[in-house]
C-alpha cells in the first residue's frame, strides 16, 4: 500500500534502507526485473513520491536494469469522509520461487515498531508430492490483473490526478 524507506512516525525521522537496498541490489546485480504497484489515494502521503521516483530512475534497459513503478488509483465514487478508502490495501510480493503476504506497509515503522504478521511460502523447496504452484500462480494473476487494469498509472504518466495525493 505504501513505500517509505524511512522510520517516518518517530522523531527524529531516519532513513531505513533495508527493503530499498534489497530492491536496488536485485535489479542492479542480479538483473531481476522489478515491477511495483503502489496504492495512491486522497489520503496517501505525498512524501512517498521522491522515493518511488528514485527507484524508477534506475530503470535502464540498455544495461538490463528494469524497475517499473505504477500507482494504483481507484477513483472516488460517492463522497466519503472515511480515510484510506478507495485504495488497494494489498501487501504482497511474488517471485519466481517465493510468495510473501504480509500486513505491513513497506515502510520502516511497520517492521521496527509494530507487531505484524507475514507469511512466506517457498513452494520450490517443497516435497514434489506436496508441491503446487497454486498460491504463487494466484498472486501472479492478481498482480498482473491489477498491473494491466485501468486503475494502474505509470509513475511517469501521473500528471494531475484528483484521486491521488502524490500528483498534487
Amino acid at each position: 500500500m505504501e513505500y517509505f524507506p524511512t522510520i517516518f512516525f518517530e522523531k527524529p525521522q531516519k532513513y531505513w534502507p533495508f527493503i530499498d537496498d534489497a530492491i536496488r541490489t536485485a535489479a542492479f546485480e542480479r538483473k531481476v526485473k522489478v515491477r511495483m504497484l503502489i496504492s495512491c489515494g486522497r489520503d496517501s502521503n505525498p512524501a512517498m513520491l521522491p522515493f518511488l521516483q528514485s527507484l524508477a530512475s534506475l530503470d535502464y534497459p540498455h544495461h538490463h536494469i528494469h524497475i517499473h513503478i505504477k500507482l494504483f488509483i481507484v477513483p472516488v465514487g460517492n463522497k466519503s469522509d472515511i480515510p484510506f478508502t478507495r485504495i488497494n490495501h494489498n501487501k504482497y510480493m511474488v517471485t519466481d520461487k517465493t510468495a510473501y503476504i504480509g500486513t505491513s506497509n513497506w515502510a520502516g515503522d511497520y517492521f521496527v515498531t509494530t507487531a505484524r504478521v507475514s507469511l512466506v511460502v517457498s513452494q520450490s523447496n517443497a516435497h514434489p508430492a506436496w508441491r503446487t504452484d497454486a498460491l504463487q500462480s494466484q498472486l501472479k494473476e492478481v498482480f498482473n490483473r491489477d498491473w494491466h487494469s485501468q486503475f494502474a498509472v505509470h509513475l511517469d504518466d501521473l500528471g494531475h490526478n484528483p484521486h491521488c495525493a502524490l500528483s498534487q
